[in-house]
Parts: C-alpha cells; structure tokens; sequence
C-alpha cells in the first residue's frame, strides 16, 4: 500500500527509531526570495505550500518584492496571514503619492486654481533637477511601517523569529548591500528602490537602490548564513520580441531586465543537487501587475505543489498555523512625539498639522492622516513615521521628513487654447515658480507669469503669522496687460486692452483647512486704449479698494470631482478718498457644488458678479466666455458691470485607461450654460440671457487635468478649445 506523501516523513521517522539509531540532524534550511515586482506576490502561495509540507525555514533572504514578503514572514506572518495583509492593501493608492485633496491645507488647494498643469520642476539653486523616481513611494513607506509592527523594536534581524537578510546595492559604488540588522522597513524599501521608479533611499551614508541589480537570487548570502539546503523561489523568464522594444524608455527597461537575468542565471546555476527551485510562470502577470495579487500567489502555490515531492524530504509532521503576528501596540497611548527634519521651519509648524498628541491613546489611522497632512505642505520628498522605545507609561513616536531632492523651487506650466474655427483663436501660456519655505513659519514667495490673451506678472509674498498658519498676510505687486470686449446684439461694440500696475495686501484668518477669510486693499494706476471700435475705455486711470474675500474649499477633486463644494465671494469698494477716480460698490460670487455617484457626476455652479453702486474702473469688468463660462465665446470675449451664469456640467467616467499603476481616467462630458454680461446693474434682463453648453472629452492625465470640446452659445456663436487645468 502506498504511504501518503504527508505522511512520508513521520514513517522515515519512525523506522530510525525502531532502528534505533538517533535521528540525523535536519539539515539548516535557507529560503530565497527572488525579486520581480507584482510578481513577487506568487512567494506567498510557496511560502503557504511550505507550511503545509511542514518545511521549517532557518534563514530567509530577499532581493527587491522577495526581501518585503520574505521580511513579513521572517518577522512572523504566516502564509495565510500574508495572504490576508496583501488583499487588505489597496493597491489603486499604495503608489499615488498625492496627498488626498481634503488633507491639504486651503493655501495648498489653491494651488489647483487656474491652467497650471500638476507637474512640478524643481530647481536647486537655479539648476533644475528632474524627479529620482516615477513614484516617491511615500505611501509604499506608510503600508510597510504599518505592516512591520511586529518587528518594532527589534533591530538584530537575527532575532526576528526566523533570521533574516535584505539585498540592496550602493548606486555609487555597485555594491551589494545586505541588510542585517537596522529598521526592518526601510531594509524592505530599499531593497526595493527600482531604479527610475523609486528614489535611492540613503542608509549610513549610503545611496541604495533595488538589489536586483547585483543579485536578484541572493542564494550566496543564504549559504554565507549556513544554509545547508537552498529552496529558491523564482520566475520564468519571459520572452520579449524586438517589436516590443519600440521605444527609448523600452530600450532602458530592457536594459535593466537583462543585468538583472544575468545575476538570475548565475545565481541559479550555483544550486546543487539536494536544493529545490521552484519556478512560477505567471504568464501575463507582469511587474506591475498589483491588481493581479490573488492569481499570482494561486500560481505560486501550484509551482510549489509540483515540488512537492523535493519539499516533503526536507518536511516533517505538519507544523500548527502560526498566530497573528504581534504589535504589542494594543491600548498603548502616546508618550512622546519626536520630529526629525532638515528644512528651515519650526518643528511647531509640522506639530499643528498633526492631529495626534501626547497622552493621547496610539490610533495608527490618525496617525497615517498626520503623516498624509505633512507631506501634503508639498516640501517633502518623504515622510514616514517610526514607533521608538515603548513602556509601560505609553510608546515614542518618531517622525521623520527629508526634503525634497530636488531644491526648495518648483516651477509649474500650462497652457490654454481656443478658436471659434473662423478667424478668431487665443492662446495663453502660463508659468509660476514658488520658493518654499523661506522661514520658519512656513512663509512662501510665488511669481507667476502668463502669455498671450494676458500678458502679466504677478509676485506674492504669503507669509503666516503663527505656526498652525491661523493668520496671515500676503502682499503682492502686479503688472497686467490684458484684452477686454463688450459685445451687444451678437456684435462687437469693442475690443480694448487695458495696462495696470498695482500693489495688494490681503490679511486674513484660515479658519480651518476648508475656509479662509480675508480683507483685502489694494491700489494702482493704469491705461487703458481702445483698438476696435468705439465706446471703450481711453485714458489713464488710478485704482484703490478695499473689501474681503471668503474661501470654502472642500472639494475631493478640482477637475473630475466626486462630492464637495467650492464656494469664492467677494466684496470691493473703490474708494476716491484715496485716490481712486472711480467709485462702486461690486459683490462677485461663484458657487459650485459636486454630487456624485458610481461613474456619474453632476456639478452644479452657479456665478454671479454685480456692481451694486457706481461704475467699475476699465480694468475690473467682469467677463464670460471660455470653457465652462459660456463655453461657445472665446475668453474674455464679453464684459460689464455685471455677469450671470448658471451651468449645470455633467461628467462620466468612461474608463481607465493603461495599466496600473500608470492608469488614469478618460471622461465624457457635457454643460448646460444660461448667462450674460451686461452692461449695468440696471440693465440685466432675462432677455439678455443665453443658452449654451459643451461637449467634451476629459483626460486625468499625470501632466494635469486636460480638456478638449466644442461649445456653443446662443446667436450662432462656437468655439473649439483645449484646456490643461481648470474646469472651475
């Protein structure tokens, strides 16, 4: 009768002993974890086979996805475990970076407003400097810390409960970096710093990047610990076709994938007789293939169980399922918070953005918010949090946040076109370059620049005035150069450009990271000319007003939103008594509001601009036109004393487009618009109001927020146009 093959080992057992000779010492068992990306999650379901055949590891070693999976299981996951955890991650976000829009603080949501693209460039002393890596990996950091807990404390990985060994390489010097003791995490993350995809993480001096680089089958550092016998866990090798290889990126790529199948090879050629290699193929599971963890650890499982009679020598009775592994974290409260940073602010300023504070119980969502808020203040390349010393009267909390790499200036583009496909087109090319921060309290400078239908610069200091940013002032010079038109009867009765020179200061309260308050005054001198037509403004002119402003601002999205509102309002008064040669009293109000479900949005917005008293100076008429503002107009193709619009804008999204994580969403659209420009407060009648919308298609791409359609406007009025940034 045949002997199962569960049983195989306690028979070989039990015929020792009925021998009676003394069993032979179990050889030292070494797993090695190759490294592969998504790929890697088929580690799991071999790590899960082993268990089953009761294999007992002694010493685990991991290159790049193997050294995180083999890391877990060495800190005291088992293969179920590490099965659940990976389910449980969200992978759509582990590699978008951003913070969420309704963690960032109202000056940081302001950065949305206009056509600036999202993409920053940053400068180092006028240099620019390109991003070190696709994705930062902030948010990769904060699911290892959190998923590394069990290790806290423990810096010898020889005492984790199985030994354990990160391969890295020193990207000065092409060393191989093994990781011995230290902070579990930041051994995983370094061990998986791909290049061009993750920044080099810098340890003890050292800049390290993916240790596939000069050993992706660590099975040398396994024999260097004592393994006796090596089980490696790798992966077939995939064919690539010259056609496949269409691309300077694909060249580089597959560059990297050769020195990295060079040190696989000979790595694996080391094996002897009595070490076991079990080899996934994952088909069209691919690196990046996050989504797909489910099937590859499924295969993984099937490529061990296909060694299962190698595996089954090295077994014995299968072992009870390890318990969950733990924290020692549970009911502890926060003894202290420790901050590490190397910018010039105050640690005061990143204390007021965290919401966890000392004698507080530990909550580790909180916690990861803070950390979200933080990284938001857009300063960072990274920032992570770490547990320290724990004791009976609570645990340390350290956080940690290095600068970004790339200079403390970040400039920004964009670009916004239209035609009415007759003769008519304008064009706008915009930039801003902001250095932050510039104190202590987190004060910035901005300067932006546009080109084209405006031609301006404008220059802001803002500066807080206490460490939560609660009060600030921010004073500003402008110079414009501008294009403004009054159309009557569905005809031009002027085009005018108007100069102005003007200073501005604004101080005011954020009252919380959704509302800002503010008064404003401001002053200047201008000249305005009239090029087609007549009526328009002619002549030189001074400005001073004073008023306020209010902010509500807690949209999840600016550009493809899902749920929020946006709400701006504000009130001037010209003032003669300091100079100002017109006099008027103006209220100008834009409320937009999101209301989403499934794929479907539906935005509500409604705009209102009125002089209440008086006339407005040349260079303060309200316009319409452009995209969603009576979208069949050109911008700025109509202005007055007072504007209406109502619009209704509608989103879908179609579908996703790439693959994870590089996808984003393409968008189908439309508006209903109702409004007009008139040119007094007492002359707006309903008669004067228009219909009009778009179609449109919506790309959430990684340059930012791009639009093209086609509007139109009641009286034959159409227009073509393409907009980066800015449906608000």
């Amino acid at each position: 009768m045949a002997v199962p093959r569960a049983h195989r080992a306690w028979v070989a057992a039990l015929a020792i002993l009925l021998a009676g000779a003394a069993p032979p010492e179990r050889p030292r068992v070494g797993l090695v974890l190759a490294g592969g990306g998504a790929k890697g999650f088929a580690h799991i379901g071999v790590i899960q086979v082993l268990e089953e055949a009761g294999v007992e590891v002694d010493i685990v070693v991991g290159t790049s996805m193997g050294a995180i999976v083999g890391g877990l299981y060495a800190s005291g996951y088992s293969g179920s475990a590490l099965e659940a955890a990976v389910r449980d991650i969200d992978w759509d976000t582990v590699f978008v970076d951003a913070t969420p829009r309704r963690d960032l603080s109202i000056r940081r949501k302001g950065d949305d407003y206009g056509f600036l693209a999202d993409p920053r460039l940053r400068l180092d002393r006028g240099t620019p400097r390109l991003p070190r890596g696709v994705f930062a990996g902030q948010r990769l950091m904060l699911v290892l810390r959190r998923l590394g807990l069990p290790a806290t404390g423990i810096r010898d990985f020889d005492q984790l409960p199985v030994p354990y060994r990160a391969v890295a390489a020193d990207v000065e010097s092409g060393e191989m970096v093994v990781f011995a003791e230290g902070d579990l995490p930041v051994a995983m993350r370094a061990s998986m710093a791909v290049p061009g995809v993750f920044p080099p993480i810098e340890v003890g001096g050292r800049l390290l990047v993916d240790g596939g680089i000069v050993d992706n089958v660590p099975i040398r550092v396994a024999r260097a610990l004592g393994a006796d016998v090596v089980i490696v866990s790798a992966f077939a090798e995939k064919p690539v076709k010259a056609a496949e290889i269409d691309s300077a990126v694909a060249v580089l790529g597959r560059m990297v994938d050769l020195m990295i199948l060079q040190t696989t090879r000979a790595s694996i050629a080391s094996l002897g007789p009595g070490d076991v290699l079990v080899v996934t193929d994952l088909g069209p599971i691919g690196s990046s293939s996050f989504d797909r963890a489910p099937e590859a650890i499924a295969l993984g499982a099937a490529a061990a169980q296909a060694r299962l009679d190698q595996l089954a020598a090295l077994g014995g009775p299968p072992r009870p399922a390890r318990p969950p592994p733990e924290t020692g974290l549970a009911g502890r409260s926060v003894r202290r918070i420790t901050i590490v940073q190397d910018t010039p602010l105050d640690d005061a300023v990143l204390r007021a953005r965290m919401r966890t504070a000392p004698g507080e119980p530990l909550d580790l969502d909180r916690l990861d918010d803070d950390i979200a808020r933080l990284y938001g203040l857009e300063l960072f390349e990274t920032v992570t949090w770490n547990i320290g010393e724990a004791g009976a009267d609570g645990v340390d909390v350290e956080i940690a946040a290095r600068r970004s790499a790339g200079g403390p200036t970040f400039l920004r583009f964009g670009l916004e076109l239209a035609t009415d496909l007759d003769r008519a087109a304008t064009f706008t090319l915009g930039t801003s370059a902001t250095v932050a921060p510039i104190n202590a309290l987190n004060g910035e400078w901005r300067t932006q620049f546009a080109l084209g239908r405006r031609f301006g610069l404008v220059t802001e200091l803002y500066q807080p005035l206490d460490a939560g940013a609660r009060f600030f002032v921010a004073p500003a010079a402008t110079f414009v150069d501008r294009g403004v038109a009054l159309f009557e009867e569905e005809a031009p009765a002027f085009d005018a450009r108007v100069m102005e020179v003007q200073g501005r200061v604004a101080v005011g309260v954020n009252v919380s990271d959704d509302l800002s308050l503010a008064a404003v005054a401001d002053g200047g001198w201008g000249h305005a000319r009239t090029v087609l037509g007549r009526g328009g403004p002619e002549g030189s002119f001074r400005t001073a007003t004073a008023g306020a402003t209010l902010l509500y601002d807690d949209l999840d999205d600016l550009n493809f939103p899902k749920r929020g509102a946006l709400v701006a309002a504000r009130y001037v008064r010209s003032l003669p008594s300091l100079g100002a040669d017109a006099r008027y009293d103006a209220v100008r109000s834009s409320a937009n509001v999101a209301l989403g479900a499934g794929r479907h949005t539906a935005v509500l917005g409604q705009i209102t601009e009125l002089t209440l008293d008086g006339r407005l100076d040349a260079a303060r008429r309200f316009e319409l036109g452009g995209p969603f503002r009576m979208s069949g107009l050109l911008p700025g193709a109509s202005s007055g004393d007072a504007a209406l619009l109502s619009r209704l804008i509608y989103l879908f999204e179609a579908r996703r487009v790439g693959a994870p994580p590089f996808e984003f969403s393409a968008y189908l659209g439309a508006t209903l618009e109702y409004g007009g420009v008139f040119e007094a407060l007492d002359a707006v009648r309903a008669s004067g109001l228009r219909v009009g919308g778009n179609a449109f298609v919506g790309l959430d791409a990684y340059v930012g927020p791009v639009y093209l359609g086609y509007g139109y406007t009641e009286g034959g009025a159409g227009a073509l146009f393409l907009s980066i940034g800015g449906l608000f």
